[in-house]
């Protein structure tokens, strides 16, 4: 069982990777993040496997693209992501900056 804990943000090694160093700022741009899992359960889990989803919790309005969007382009609506459980203590902890201790982020 899985748990998505925090998007997947594109990095420079992606437009290394693509030969186009401009790439990974046109990707944040369009808001379509991958998601890191944390596991939840262990188990087995292999290409073709089909994922099922068994919970979305309601007691928050926060999406991965949203989490995203916050984190690049929005900082000043980080105290959103403080109180969201499912989300890494990482992205938590960065939520709960004062914005002297923001820095370049």
């Amino acid at each position: 069982m899985l748990e998505v804990s925090e998007p997947r943000l594109p990095c420079y090694k992606l437009g290394f990777r693509l030969r186009d160093v401009a790439f990974p700022s046109r990707f944040a741009k369009a808001l379509r993040p991958g998601a890191y899992f944390r596991i939840v359960e262990e188990g087995q889990i292999g290409p073709g496997d089909t994922l099922t989803l068994l919970y979305r919790p309601e007691d928050h309005e926060v999406s991965i693209r949203e989490v995203m969007r916050i984190r690049l382009f929005a900082h000043e609506e980080r105290a959103k992501l403080a109180t969201v459980p499912a989300l890494s203590m990482a992205y938590r902890g960065w939520a709960m900056l004062k914005p002297e201790e923001l820095g370049g982020s």
